[in-house]
Order: C-alpha cells, then sequence, then structure tokens
C-alpha cells in the first residue's frame, strides 16, 4: 500500500512534473539510446533496462486509463521509430544484396534484438516479432530465434 503511494506520488510529481519536463528528457533519452546502440555505440543497458523497468511500475489513475507509462508513453514512440529504422534497414539490404543474404540479415538483427528484450514488448511475449514492422519481412516471418 505505501509502496503503490509512493509510486504513484513520484509519478505526479516527478515524472509528470507540470514545471519540470523530466518526462519529456527520460522519454527521448531511452530513445537515443536505443537509436545509438542501433547505430553500434555501446550503451549501459543495465540503466536503460532499470528506466524501462520503473516505466513498467508506474500507473496512471484509473481515470486516465490504468495503463502504465511505458505502454502509454514510451511504447508507440518506441515501435513507431522501430517501424522507421527497419523500414530503412530493409530498404538498404534489398538494395545491395540477394534474397537469401537479406533474409541472413533479418536473422542476424533478430537475434539481439530478441537477447535484449527477453523476447518481449510491454512483457508480453507473443508479440515478440511486433516489435518490426510487417513490411521488413518478405515473406512470414522467420521462426523466432528467441
Amino acid at each position: 500500500m505505501i509502496f503503490d503511494v509512493g509510486l504513484t506520488l513520484f509519478l505526479q510529481h516527478i515524472i509528470r512534473s507540470t514545471t519540470h519536463p523530466i518526462h519529456t528528457h527520460l522519454i527521448a533519452t531511452l530513445l537515443s539510446q536505443v537509436q545509438l546502440e542501433r547505430d553500434g555505440e555501446t550503451i549501459i543497458r543495465s540503466t536503460v533496462r532499470e528506466c524501462v523497468d520503473i516505466l513498467l511500475r508506474l500507473t496512471a489513475p484509473e481515470r486516465e486509463g490504468g495503463k502504465n507509462v511505458y505502454l502509454m508513453d514510451f511504447e508507440p514512440e518506441f515501435l513507431r521509430r522501430s517501424a522507421e529504422f527497419y523500414q530503412i534497414e530493409a530498404v538498404e539490404m534489398l538494395e545491395t544484396g540477394d534474397a537469401s543474404q537479406y533474409l541472413r540479415n533479418v536473422s542476424l538483427l533478430l537475434l539481439p534484438l530478441c537477447l535484449r528484450s527477453g523476447g518481449t514488448t510491454s512483457g508480453r511475449r507473443s508479440r515478440s516479432y511486433r516489435t518490426l514492422p510487417f513490411h521488413f519481412y518478405t515473406t512470414a516471418p522467420p521462426r523466432s530465434p528467441c
């Protein structure tokens, strides 16, 4: 009970502060870290994971839908940017290689993604491939390496 009240106060007065743009900076920083890693930079994954865990624990009041902050604020933008990134990657791969090389590259991209995420998005294992847009595949998605 006390822990839940603390989370609610943290969400209201820190994360969603009207005087300080912490929420905006947190989401932008997490998305930036994801992009840096996609670009081959080394990031501190444990810090990103801990921030995501906090977003998963923070739940909006029922009048705002009762979903956690991750689902409401982070995941839609993460999925939008992921779709853009993988669409560009797919076009580049198809322009520079043959179909079999393209499918090998898809598998090489999926394996680290699944390992980092534990095969989940928002804690739902069944959505592991939904982080990649449909047009990323030339055929049905390959078997999950996760």
